[in-house]
């Protein structure tokens, strides 16, 4: 391959990823406006989500709907042997509890977010010092046997993926998510 050959490439190649970093800002625009003014943040949500329901929390997720910012926040409680599924809302702007919705459902992540030995909110704060970012999504996950969050944050308009390992807080990967 002749040396402008590859260093056409080499710049495509940027042009690409450098696009597609900042494709989640241009298409939310609203939403990304409302999540950077947001004045509680995921760790915030999933306090006060614990503080109104006794248990474990496994995902927290912003939410932009109608000109209103939130966070849903998945609690598990248990109630006498019975898992209880709280999916808590909380008001992005005040911290206020908006609704707190009880599924008695029991699913498999319902079950595997008991081994858990991270909490949700550690597995924020790792991913935050990783990657600088403001996060807005959390999930707990069961992967090949292992159990894992995948935390989304955004800084300077990009997203970022960091992957938490829920028995050891290590981080498994981290990075921009195209």
């Amino acid at each position: 391959m002749s040396k402008s050959k590859k260093v056409l490439s080499v710049l495509l190649a940027s042009a690409v990823l450098l696009g597609g970093a900042s494709a989640y800002a241009s298409s939310h625009p609203e939403k990304q406006a409302a999540f950077e003014q947001a004045a509680i943040s995921a760790g915030q949500a999933v306090q006060t989500a614990t503080g109104k329901v006794a248990g474990k929390a496994t995902e927290v997720d912003f939410k932009f709907k109608n000109g209103s910012s939130y966070y849903k926040v998945d609690v598990l409680r248990d109630n006498q042997g019975n898992a209880e599924k709280h999916e808590v809302v909380v008001d992005a702007r005040t911290g206020e509890v908006l609704a707190d919705n009880i599924e008695t459902q029991s699913h498999k992540k319902d079950k595997a977010s008991a081994e858990a030995k991270v909490s949700l909110e550690q597995a924020i704060d790792i991913a935050m010092q990783k990657t600088g970012g403001k996060v807005n999504a959390a999930d707990l996950e069961a992967k090949k046997g292992a159990l894992r969050y995948e935390v989304e944050s955004i800084k300077d308009g990009k997203k970022y993926k960091t992957v938490v390992d829920a028995a050891s807080g290590e981080v498994i990967s981290s990075g921009v998510d195209y």
